[in-house]
């Protein structure tokens, strides 16, 4: 199945991803055709998420540097330090290896932010999601 663009605009509009009651915690979109448009659909539909633990995105090569961009300030937007903070601090698994995610990350991103990216996901795996935040903060501001 392949979803591209409309699929994952229309998952976005149904407000399965926006809702905060919703149970879903594993959305698998291995090889849907996920494009950068595609990618930054999600990460916004995701920003205030606190179910969805993991997010398959491998097999989607459309993913470039707007994508992977969108996934980074997703899990650890860097902007400011508030912005740190209201990341998403749920999502811990872009069902990537860590040497793959930094890999395929790292084409488009370079290698800091492809593994702050990496270890952003690592540190949501915490139960303590201030923690997490407080951690990120840390390392993405004393660069």
């Amino acid at each position: 199945c392949e979803i591209g663009q409309r699929g994952c605009a229309s998952l976005a509009s149904l407000s399965l991803l926006e809702n905060q009651e919703s149970s879903l915690q594993y959305l698998h979109l291995h090889r849907n055709s996920i494009d950068d448009e595609s990618a930054i659909v999600l990460a916004a539909s995701l920003a205030k998420n606190n179910k969805l633990t993991w997010l398959s995105l491998r097999g989607n090569n459309g993913i470039i540097t707007p994508g992977w961009l969108a996934m980074l300030k997703l899990v650890c937007n860097n902007t400011s330090i508030n912005d740190v903070i209201e990341s998403n601090h749920t999502l811990n698994s872009l069902d990537f290896s860590s040497a793959n995610l930094v890999k395929a990350a790292g084409r488009v991103l370079g290698v800091d932010d492809a593994n702050l990216l990496r270890a952003s996901l690592k540190l949501n795996e915490t139960m303590d999601k201030m923690l997490a935040a407080r951690r990120k903060v840390l390392w993405s501001h004393a660069r």
